[in-house]
Protein backbone atom coordinates (compact mmCIF):
# COMPACT_ATOMS: atom_id res chain seq x y z
CA UNK A 1 0.00 0.00 0.00
CA UNK A 2 2.57 2.34 1.02
CA UNK A 3 4.90 1.84 -2.21
CA UNK A 4 1.53 2.07 -4.46
CA UNK A 5 0.68 5.42 -3.02
CA UNK A 6 4.47 6.72 -2.77
CA UNK A 7 5.13 5.49 -6.55
CA UNK A 8 1.68 6.68 -7.69
CA UNK A 9 -1.19 8.48 -5.80
CA UNK A 10 1.41 11.33 -4.98
CA UNK A 11 2.27 11.81 -8.83
CA UNK A 12 -1.46 11.49 -9.54
CA UNK A 13 -2.15 13.75 -7.09
CA UNK A 14 0.19 16.65 -8.70
CA UNK A 15 2.94 16.43 -6.33
CA UNK A 16 6.52 16.20 -8.85
CA UNK A 17 7.55 12.65 -9.70
CA UNK A 18 10.59 13.35 -7.75
CA UNK A 19 9.08 13.58 -4.32
CA UNK A 20 8.27 9.99 -4.60
CA UNK A 21 11.21 8.59 -5.63
CA UNK A 22 13.21 10.96 -3.35
CA UNK A 23 11.25 9.62 -0.19
CA UNK A 24 12.17 6.57 -1.49
CA UNK A 25 15.67 6.74 -1.90
CA UNK A 26 15.83 8.51 1.86
CA UNK A 27 13.75 5.69 3.19
CA UNK A 28 16.45 2.72 1.62
CA UNK A 29 19.84 4.84 2.31
CA UNK A 30 18.10 5.41 6.43
CA UNK A 31 17.04 1.61 6.53
CA UNK A 32 20.91 0.67 5.96
CA UNK A 33 22.82 3.11 8.26
CA UNK A 34 20.56 2.67 11.11
CA UNK A 35 20.72 0.84 13.86
CA UNK A 36 18.36 -1.34 15.03
CA UNK A 37 17.35 0.43 18.32
CA UNK A 38 16.60 3.62 16.53
CA UNK A 39 14.53 2.08 13.83
CA UNK A 40 11.38 1.31 15.25
CA UNK A 41 11.03 5.06 15.73
CA UNK A 42 12.73 6.39 12.51
CA UNK A 43 9.21 4.08 11.38
CA UNK A 44 6.88 6.07 13.18
CA UNK A 45 8.68 9.21 11.76
CA UNK A 46 8.70 8.05 8.33
CA UNK A 47 5.06 6.95 8.75
CA UNK A 48 4.08 10.19 10.46
CA UNK A 49 5.58 12.09 7.25
CA UNK A 50 4.09 9.75 4.72
CA UNK A 51 0.54 10.26 5.95
CA UNK A 52 1.20 14.30 5.89
CA UNK A 53 2.40 13.81 2.59
CA UNK A 54 -0.80 12.17 2.07
CA UNK A 55 -3.55 14.18 3.27
CA UNK A 56 -1.73 17.17 1.80
CA UNK A 57 -2.18 15.26 -1.60
CA UNK A 58 -5.45 13.71 -1.71
CA UNK A 59 -6.99 14.87 1.54
CA UNK A 60 -6.77 11.42 3.75
CA UNK A 61 -4.35 9.22 5.72
CA UNK A 62 -2.89 5.59 5.12
CA UNK A 63 -5.36 3.76 7.21
CA UNK A 64 -8.36 5.68 5.41
CA UNK A 65 -7.13 4.92 2.06
CA UNK A 66 -6.91 0.96 2.71
CA UNK A 67 -9.77 1.13 4.06
CA UNK A 68 -11.16 3.12 0.73
CA UNK A 69 -8.39 0.09 -1.36
CA UNK A 70 -9.87 -2.67 0.03
CA UNK A 71 -13.77 -2.20 0.59
CA UNK A 72 -14.45 0.05 -2.20
CA UNK A 73 -18.32 -0.92 -2.16
CA UNK A 74 -18.46 0.52 1.06
CA UNK A 75 -17.51 3.98 -0.27
CA UNK A 76 -18.75 4.20 -3.52
CA UNK A 77 -22.24 5.70 -2.92
CA UNK A 78 -20.61 8.47 -0.65
CA UNK A 79 -17.73 9.10 -2.96
CA UNK A 80 -18.78 8.74 -6.31
CA UNK A 81 -22.01 10.88 -4.85
CA UNK A 82 -20.61 14.21 -3.96
CA UNK A 83 -18.18 16.53 -5.71
CA UNK A 84 -17.99 17.42 -9.54
CA UNK A 85 -19.11 15.23 -12.45
CA UNK A 86 -21.96 13.06 -12.57
CA UNK A 87 -23.42 11.63 -9.34
CA UNK A 88 -24.04 8.01 -9.84
CA UNK A 89 -24.47 5.07 -6.75
CA UNK A 90 -23.03 1.66 -7.11
CA UNK A 91 -26.51 0.05 -8.23
CA UNK A 92 -27.01 2.63 -11.47
CA UNK A 93 -22.79 2.59 -12.07
CA UNK A 94 -23.13 -1.69 -12.43
CA UNK A 95 -26.45 -1.42 -14.34
CA UNK A 96 -25.20 1.79 -16.86
CA UNK A 97 -21.70 1.37 -17.61
CA UNK A 98 -20.93 -2.22 -16.36
CA UNK A 99 -24.23 -3.30 -17.84
CA UNK A 100 -24.79 -6.33 -15.25
CA UNK A 101 -27.40 -7.70 -12.46
CA UNK A 102 -25.35 -6.89 -9.35
CA UNK A 103 -26.83 -4.40 -7.05
CA UNK A 104 -24.21 -3.98 -5.12
CA UNK A 105 -20.52 -5.86 -4.95
CA UNK A 106 -22.70 -8.82 -3.57
CA UNK A 107 -21.75 -11.34 -6.91
CA UNK A 108 -18.01 -11.36 -7.10
CA UNK A 109 -17.56 -13.48 -9.79
CA UNK A 110 -20.13 -11.31 -12.44
CA UNK A 111 -18.24 -10.60 -14.88
CA UNK A 112 -18.44 -7.56 -17.37
CA UNK A 113 -17.68 -7.16 -21.07
CA UNK A 114 -14.95 -4.21 -21.05
CA UNK A 115 -15.00 -3.45 -24.94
Amino acid sequence: MKAYARDHILSMAGAPDFVGATAKVISKVVDAITLQALQAVIKKLKDKAFDTMLQAAIGINKAELKKLMTNPQNYFNSVMGSGGGEKISLANFNAKYLKIADKGYSNLWEAFDYR
